[in-house]
């Protein structure tokens, strides 16, 4: 078949750009989350240990050297802060 005018070639592209997509709606994706974490050493009493607090609210309760992690995690690029409990 051939095309005989740039009208017939419009047409054609108008008719595939319109083909495809994934139908779905126009939410942006979630944002990822991440737990927080670290490793604490050199407690000088084992077992007596921290409480770490961030700025969520979550506590971290840490009795021996090692690692922690709070369990509520915080989304991607928003910003938090760890506190030792008093």
């Amino acid at each position: 078949m051939a095309i005989r005018s740039n009208s017939e070639v419009l047409a054609i592209l108008l008719l595939v750009s319109g083909c495809g997509g994934d139908g779905g709606s126009s939410e942006p994706a979630p944002v990822p989350s991440y737990t927080i974490g670290g490793a604490l050493t050199g407690l000088r009493s084992p077992g007596v240990g921290l409480v770490l607090k961030l700025s969520n609210g979550d506590l971290a309760k840490v009795l021996y050297d090692g690692s922690f992690t709070f369990g509520t995690p915080v989304k991607q690029g928003a910003a938090y802060q760890v506190t030792v409990e008093v």
